[in-house]
């Protein structure tokens, strides 16, 4: 693999503004998979760009983010409202599809968990304004993670207007790794797991995932380390087909779950646009 040509090909894109924010070490993994498949440059370049629009520009852009921060800054802002709280859902594609059905969504989750007072939330989007509907209050420790920095920062902003001390956002990649986190285990530096988390949420991430990275689905499962795991999978598409994502998306969940014996499913539910897995890890559950 030609390094020049990668650092070539990830600065090209780089330097766009719709992907400008996105994780560089994403961009430059991309570059050197679409490359490695024998693709000039230029169309490398492009096929890149196809797979960040499919994985983060179909669902939110600069205009969105800026939009959303400047209700965060407002004078008297109180992301507590839960009109507010909708209003910047509704912002981005992914949770604005949620939004009928968020209160129903974590009532179910939290109904086999129990109560949480930590929570990983990988490829976060604008998942974190819907505080005030999950029910979980806000001192718990929350780690957000996203491949945009515009999005993290953004959270960040969002987590200090809310007065939320023992919560952060974080920059990932593709496999939903970040660095850190509140109360992240202390040793070797990088990238690393989420430190112990009462709950991970993985909404409508592992499709993603897998289109990033071949079996980038079933190694963001392994790399979580929470007590429990909420998954869910789009039971339609953006444009509202369904294309038979259900069964397909279940089929696969099956198959990574049943390589992971430290995993077992609690329940299972249609809500909404997406279906939501709950699995305990380890000696956890009922």
């Amino acid at each position: 693999m030609d390094d020049a040509a990668v650092r070539l090909a990830a600065e090209a894109i780089l330097r766009s503004r719709e992907y400008k924010a996105i994780s560089a070490g994403l961009v430059s993994e991309l570059c050197a998979s679409e490359l490695a498949k024998g693709r000039p440059p230029k169309e490398a370049v492009k096929a890149v760009k196809r797979r960040l629009h499919q994985a983060y520009g179909m669902y939110v852009d600069q205009a969105r983010h800026e939009a959303a921060r400047a209700v965060v800054r407002s004078e008297g802002f109180d992301g507590r409202d839960e009109r507010v709280a909708a209003g910047l859902l509704s912002l981005h594609a992914s949770s604005r599809e949620r939004l009928p059905a968020v209160r129903e969504l974590y009532a179910y989750i939290l109904g086999l968990t129990g109560a949480v007072g930590s929570v990983a939330d990988v490829a976060c989007g604008f998942n974190p304004f819907a505080l005030p509907f999950m029910g979980i209050g806000y001192g718990v420790r929350y780690w957000a993670t996203d491949v945009s920095r515009d999005t993290v920062d953004l959270m960040n902003e969002y987590f200090a207007a809310m007065g939320m001390g023992d919560a952060a956002a974080g920059l990932e990649d593709a496999s939903g790794t970040a660095c850190g986190g509140p109360g992240a285990r202390e040793g070797a530096g990088g990238p690393r797991r989420a430190a112990a988390y009462d709950l991970a949420l993985c909404l409508k991430f592992l499709p993603i995932a897998d289109s990033l990275r071949p079996g980038g689905a079933e190694a963001a499962l392994g790399r979580v380390d929470a007590r429990f795991l909420a998954v869910s999978y789009p039971t339609k598409s953006v444009g509202g087909r369904e294309k038979g994502m259900g069964p397909f998306y279940e089929g696969r969940l099956t198959e990574a779950v049943g390589r992971m014996p430290h995993l077992r499913l609690l329940g299972r539910k249609a809500i909404g646009t997406e279906t939501v897995y709950v699995l305990a890890a380890g000696g956890d559950g009922a």
